[in-house]
């Protein structure tokens, strides 16, 4: 199966969501803050008939709306639980209705990190508000959809652009010689946000269902990350402090082996992500 009708894109303003209309632009786009109705969507109530939606002509809604700032979720459980759990499976409902597959994003953080390389049947065990939440979804969604959905497990997400996103932070503090604290235990796959675009369109184009680990086969610590940055820029490696999560204090707690195998990815699509290395190189040559 080759064939992809239009999608329908639900957070067009976020970081994946503007990804995500770039890469298709047949794409329609929604966000909880538009002034015009047809393009509104807010998970505390997310009516949908405002859309003028047919069946026929969209295949898919990716998902990307969500509030994914840990600390909120942990502090106001109801309000974020409404958006992120209740909003978002009411949305699915919805869509159903039109024939619509709905593409919801999942996080590491439904694991404990105590063992890492977990695979899409690997028991999960959140230890925070923001994995409890995500892994109701991994859970509710089957009940709701039957087999007619798809539910990405991400990785680490980053672009090389002037976004923000984590790669991009710890090359600012370093360009601008502040201290880097940089943890030694925090245990990822990093990826560019193009690579994970490309990965769900794949899986959109076969026909894809079920849950997919989308991740990096590379396996990195925050500390490497920052030495190999600095170590790039030809800083002084002082300026990179190696920490462990155990010594930040925050309101949440963040598992330390969030690695996951994308062995079923990869066995189902030509998923071939870009190194870190190149994309370090691309953050370092844009002052070039």
């Amino acid at each position: 199966m080759n064939f992809l009708k239009k999608t329908l894109v639900i957070g067009s303003e976020a970081f994946l969501g503007k990804a995500f209309l770039k890469a298709l632009p047949e794409s329609e786009g929604t966000h909880y803050k538009s002034i015009d109705p047809k393009k509104r969507v807010d998970l505390q109530s997310p009516d949908i008939t405002a859309l003028n939606l047919c069946k026929g002509e969209y295949s898919h809604a990716i998902i990307v709306a969500a509030n994914t700032n840990l600390a909120l979720c942990e502090q106001e459980k109801t309000a974020e639980y409404r958006s992120n759990v209740e909003g978002t499976l009411d949305l699915v409902t919805a869509l159903l209705k039109f024939d619509i597959q709905p593409v919801v994003f999942s996080t590491a953080y439904v694991f404990n990190g105590n063992t890492g390389d977990y695979n899409e049947l690997s028991d999960t065990n959140p230890i925070n508000e923001y994995g409890r939440q995500k892994e109701l979804i991994e859970k509710k969604l089957p009940q709701i959809c039957g087999d007619n959905y798809l539910i990405v497990r991400a990785g680490k997400i980053f672009d090389s652009n002037f976004s923000g996103t984590f790669l991009d932070q710890i090359h600012n503090d370093l360009i601008n010689q502040r201290i880097v604290r940089a943890a030694h235990d925090h245990i990822f796959n990093p990826l560019l946000v193009e690579d994970l675009v490309d990965a769900v369109i794949a899986l959109q184009k076969k026909g894809k269902k079920g849950l997919y680990n989308i991740c990096h086969k590379e396996i990195w610590t925050r500390l490497d990350l920052a030495r190999e940055i600095a170590c790039r820029m030809n800083i002084n490696p002082d300026y990179v402090k190696a920490i462990s999560l155990d010594e930040i204090e925050s309101p949440y707690r963040l598992p330390k082996k969030t690695n996951m195998s994308c062995a079923k990815l990869a066995s189902e699509i030509d998923f071939r992500p870009t190194s870190i290395f190149d994309c370090i190189e691309k953050i370092l040559k844009r002052e070039k």
